[in-house]
């Protein structure tokens, strides 16, 4: 029984180790300070109505301080393109063109991944193209409307 139980932990420690490296090692993946090429930050204070063109879901596991922000790209009703990011926002039901409510949220005071890539047909990882443009960027909240 207590080799069984500790074979056990063995097993979870290796796998959460190998799980570790395997994120980290992703193709284009960034951390929030590398990403922010891409990201002309901006402060907003009133919510406002996006029209989703793309989207990259978030990533959450377990809890702490590591951000993994959802990368939604964008058209306000002032037909302005901007990226929105919303932490730990891991929707995979958001649609192109569907309409969304964006409420501000203060920008984190620590780093994380943003996420930006997606699978070809042939389930490699890629970055689409638009998610390679710099646009205004602000972090918020999303709240589906229609």
């Amino acid at each position: 029984m207590k080799l069984k139980f500790c074979l056990l932990i063995v097993i979870i420690v290796f796998t959460s180790c190998i799980n570790k490296s395997l994120v980290r090692n992703v193709p284009n993946s960034y951390d929030s300070d590398d990403y922010s090429q891409y990201c002309d930050f901006i402060d907003i204070s009133e919510p406002f109505l996006f029209k989703i063109i793309d989207y990259c879901p978030a990533f959450c596991i377990g809890g702490g301080r590591q951000l993994s922000a959802a990368n939604y790209i964008g058209i306000t009703k002032k037909f302005d393109t901007v990226r929105v990011l919303a932490i730990c926002h891991s929707d995979t039901t958001l649609q192109e063109n569907q309409i969304v409510l964006v409420s501000p949220i203060k920008r984190p005071d620590y780093s994380g991944r943003i996420e930006h890539y997606a699978l070809d047909e042939n389930l490699i990882l890629y970055t689409p193209d638009i998610f390679k443009r710099t646009f205004k960027t602000t972090f918020g909240s999303i709240e589906v409307m229609y």
